[in-house]
This record gives C-alpha cells, structure tokens and sequence, in this order.
C-alpha cells in the first residue's frame, strides 16, 4: 500500500534549532478541496503484473473544474546577523532588513499607522499600550515578585501589536537571502485578495488521452487563475496533485513541474487497476509565502517568547530571542544567556530589579499565550486567518473574516 506522499514546497533555509523553545514563524494549517473527479479505468497489461486486456479498447475520461485552497508555510529564522544601523543605497534610506527586497520603510509605517487605528477600534486598551509602547515590555508593576503581572502586559502588548521599534524592524534576521526568498519578495505589497490564487477559478486538465493501463504515465495541466478569471502570470504557487484509488486506499503524488506563468504540469504513473481518482490543491500562493517571509524580516517571529528570572526575595519577566534586539530594551539592556541556552543564541531582555536580579538568574522560558497581532494590509490578514483556519476553502465569501474581496 502507497501512504499518500505530497510534495514540498521550496526547502526554506535551515535557521539554527535552538534547546528552548524558539519563535518562528509558523503559519500552518489545512488543505481543503472538493475532488476533481477525473475517472481513470487502469487496466493490467498481460504478462506482466498480471493478466489484463490488451491495449487498443476504448476508455472514457470524465473531467470536472477541481477546486483548489492553500494552507499554510513555515520557515525557520537563519543565522545571527548584527547589522546595528541603517545603510544608504542609491541616496536612500534603506534598513539592513530590507536589502533586496521590495519592502520599503514606507510599506512598514503605512501598515503601522492604519494597525494603531485599528486595534484601538478592537480593543481601548490598545490606545495606552501604543502610547506608553516600552512599559509594557519592561517591568513597572510595584513590588518584587512581578512575574506574572509581567506577563499579563506583555500579552496584551503582543495582541495590541505593539511592534513599533525601529531597532527590531531594521535587525537583518539571517545572512544574504536565498534565490527563492527575493523572489518572494521582489513582488510589491498585497493588498487586494483578488490579486491571490482563487479556487473556484482554477481548472485542471487532462493532458494524456486514454486508454489507461498499469504503468502508463499520465499528466495534468493545471492553470492557476486570480480573482478576477485571470491566468496568473508568474509561477511560485506549490501545487500538488495526487492519484488515488479507494479500492487499495492508496495514493500516489503527482511530481509538479512549475511552467512559470501561471501553469503547472503533473506526471505520475499508474500504479493499480480499477478507478483512480485525481486531487489537486494550492498548498502555498506566492501571497502567502511574500506575508510570511515579511514576518519573519521585520518581526522575527509571529509569537513571542519571555524568559523569568527569580531570586531568594524577587521574579520578573522580559521578552526574549534568538536575537540581541527586543522591543523595549537598548542594546546596552540585554542579557547574553546562550552559554545557559547551550551554546545556541539567546537574548531575554535585563531586569528591572538590578539590585534584586541579574542576568544569571534566568531559569527559563514560558510563550506568550496570545499570538502576536502584527501590522499588516488586511489583505494579508485574510490570507493568514483562512490558512490558519480548519476546512476553510479558499476563497469562499461565507468563510471570509470581512468579505472585503467581495467589493
């Protein structure tokens, strides 16, 4: 029996594993699809995996339009790159983070000035944190033992989206970016879910003919199409498609070739006699992959980490990375705690209560257990809230979070 194997997207680069539990970014989620019923009649071919019928009989294919939906990517946070200030290029202001990418500073505080609105509109309490941003990632609850006041206001720093910080946007998280992650990055900032791959515009077809025999190989055309009908003229979609077949509940992954333009092709060969069906799906849009890399540039992760501290007579606790850049704290208040972390990087912002607490008095680490809230188009949030979101088929107007896509 053949396990159902689909296929990888882009390998993203391996980023260093860390002992504790480390913040990347970690969009996944589930694929949902309705079956493209392409009906296979496989024969045996006599004399080899078993007697069959001969070649040369009629066989019928019946192709319906599939539906396709995404679900989501996962990257890891490369190597330590300390790049502490801006560099110009070309007469202009560009952060470390942001060399060779089309992110601009621009794109970043647009999205945080329309975040701000917006959160405040959610929740008033926002309205505080964003004004008075450093309190509440720094320990100013009265008291020694704060710890868990502590982490309460972190939390809701991080559902506010309080992210503000120039020095952790600008950071260059990793060394030089692969092929694959400028491409992803080379496209401008998605704004319109239109623009992303749409499910119920997409079409499969059939490329090889029939008869069918065991041992042929067949292949598919699939073509990627916008919201608005539109082929989509470049590549960089992972699309699956497998085969098959309830008699053996077995499956087989298709191999899928990227044409560039919007169009794939997929090879697999007939393994069983009997009826095979055909599924295909959009694993990841470019979209999706441009989201999540802006992620992981600008924020470093997409739930943060806190490291406590605790002494005979005081606790506390500070926003910790892999990074020696955290939202509230200058590079001057950082506590080094790799050689505690086993050699692998570890940064977890100095206690406020120097006479009580020092760096040597980190014990460990607890996540946040609100997800951080990041300034992004609301584009992108709807491309995250369906990855993230079970069965969802995408885009469907009745599963969307604001139908904005509908206007």
């Amino acid at each position: 029996m053949t396990s159902l194997a689909q296929l990888s997207p882009p390998c993203p680069r391996t980023g260093t594993l860390f002992r504790f539990l480390v913040a990347v970014v970690a969009l996944v989620g589930f694929v949902s699809y309705r079956y493209l019923d392409i009906s296979l009649p496989v024969r045996e071919l006599g004399g080899w995996w078993g007697a069959g019928e001969s070649r040369g009989q009629e066989d019928h294919v019946q192709e319906n339009q599939p539906d396709l939906s995404t679900y989501g990517y996962s990257t890891s946070i490369g190597s330590v790159d300390l790049v502490k200030t801006a560099v110009m290029t070309s007469s202009k202001l560009v952060w470390p983070s942001l060399l060779g990418t089309n992110i601009t500073v621009e794109e970043i505080q647009s999205k945080i000035k329309h975040w701000v609105a917006r959160s405040v509109s959610k929740n008033p309490a926002c309205a505080d944190v964003h004004k008075n941003m450093t309190s509440y990632w720094r320990s100013v609850s009265p008291g020694l033992k704060t710890l868990d006041a502590d982490f309460r206001r972190m939390n809701l720093a991080s559902d506010c989206g309080a992210f503000n910080d120039q020095r952790l946007m600008a950071f260059a998280p990793s060394d030089l970016l692969s092929p694959w992650e400028r491409d992803y990055l080379s496209q401008p900032v998605f704004d319109d879910m239109k623009d992303t791959a749409w499910a119920t515009l997409s079409e499969v077809d059939a490329v090889t003919e029939g008869p069918f025999f065991v041992g042929d190989t067949v292949q598919f055309r699939i073509t990627v199409k916008d919201g608005r009908g539109q082929r989509r003229p470049l590549g960089g979609d992972s699309v699956r498609l497998w085969l098959e077949t309830a008699d053996l509940k077995a499956a087989i992954a298709a191999d899928v070739t990227d044409n560039k333009d919007g169009s794939y092709l997929a090879t697999a060969p007939l393994p069983w006699k009997g009826s095979v069906r055909v599924k295909a799906t959009v694993a990841h849009t470019r979209e999706l992959f441009r989201t999540s890399l802006y992620i992981q540039r600008i924020y470093k992760t997409t739930h943060w980490i806190t490291g406590s501290f605790f002494s005979r007579d005081a606790s506390e606790a500070t926003p910790c990375s892999p990074f020696p850049v955290l939202p509230g704290f200058s590079e001057q208040e950082v506590c080094n705690v790799t050689k505690q972390n086993g050699g692998f990087p570890w940064f977890c912002g100095k206690p406020r209560k120097s006479a009580h607490l020092q760096c040597s008095h980190f014990s460990g680490v607890t996540k946040l257990t609100v997800p951080a809230s990041y300034p992004l188009t609301e584009a992108e949030e709807e491309i995250l809230y369906l990855t993230e979101s079970w069965g969802k088929t995408f885009p469907h107007p009745e599963q969307s979070r604001t139908g904005r896509f509908l206007a």
